[in-house]
């Protein structure tokens, strides 16, 4: 079975941010699973300009010129899903994330995205907006979240242990405990994905049996028209005699009559 290509997304770029930490604890999450390869895109690896191509990327279809927009489009095309790494700042989430998720448009499509979040309120209302977002992208937002509330008040940044930090103080939509949120997410995440392929391997199948039942219908049509064909042969020979007969008078005289008024006129 091949494995889903998950991209781990880390939202946030500024110095001294608590993003490392909860980045990390999901990475090493979703490592641990079998049936996923998990690869994790920091967007410090990828600076890219804030949006300013001529055409939008949806009419673009993400063809651009610009090197590092094609890098960080390649990486997006790579995944079958996502989990994204997120701050919450005055009840959004930053900047550069949306610039990112704004810069391509098709290499989205039809992927599940999964939440990481911390902030004010477990970075809840950053991820409400996310959500609305990457539905437009027609991407795939599965449920369940990893909420982290306010950690820089538990102690210092550079102090926190993250383990200790998301037992007691981390909560999840739907679960009461962040490591069974945590699963959650992958196994949702995994579980999108495996759907998409059987839904996309169902599309196939009904493509392929509608292409044999037009085959089938063309045979038909092709049977039909040489049934038809012969039997206007048939009709043709069956005149031809007619006219032929030497009886005067009769429908063959008259035909032949008809013809030569025809020729006439």
């Amino acid at each position: 079975m091949n494995k889903l290509n998950i991209k781990l997304i880390v939202g946030s770029t500024r110095a001294n941010r608590f993003g490392e930490k909860p980045a990390q604890w999901i990475y090493d999450l979703a490592a641990a699973r079998p049936e996923i390869e998990v690869e994790r895109l920091d967007l410090r690896d990828y600076p890219l300009p804030f949006f300013e191509e001529p055409l939008p990327p949806g009419f673009a279809r993400d063809n651009y010129t610009n090197p590092a927009i094609i890098r960080w489009r390649e990486k997006v095309r790579e995944a079958d899903g996502f989990i994204i790494c997120t701050p919450e700042y005055n009840h959004g989430y930053p900047a550069i994330l949306k610039n990112a998720l704004d810069t391509v448009y098709h290499a989205w499509s039809r992927k599940a995205v999964a939440f990481v979040s911390w902030g004010g309120a477990g970075g809840t209302r950053g991820v409400e907006q996310l959500r609305l977002v990457t539905i437009e992208l027609d991407m795939a937002p599965i449920r369940f979240a990893v909420h982290i509330p306010e950690p820089w008040f538990i102690k210092e940044i550079g102090q926190i242990d993250t383990a200790e930090l998301l037992r007691h103080r981390v909560y999840g939509l739907g679960t009461g405990d962040a490591y069974a949120s945590g699963a959650k997410v992958e196994q949702d995440a995994a579980g999108w994905e495996r759907a998409k392929m059987a839904l996309l391997q169902a599309q196939i199948d009904t493509q392929r049996q509608t292409i044999e039942l037009l085959r089938n219908e063309l045979s038909d049509v092709k049977k039909d028209r040489e049934a038809w064909r012969c039997r206007a042969d048939q009709l043709r020979q069956w005149f031809s005699n007619l006219a032929d007969s030497p009886h005067p008078g009769s429908f063959a005289a008259v035909l032949q009559q008809r013809r030569i008024h025809f020729r006439q006129h």
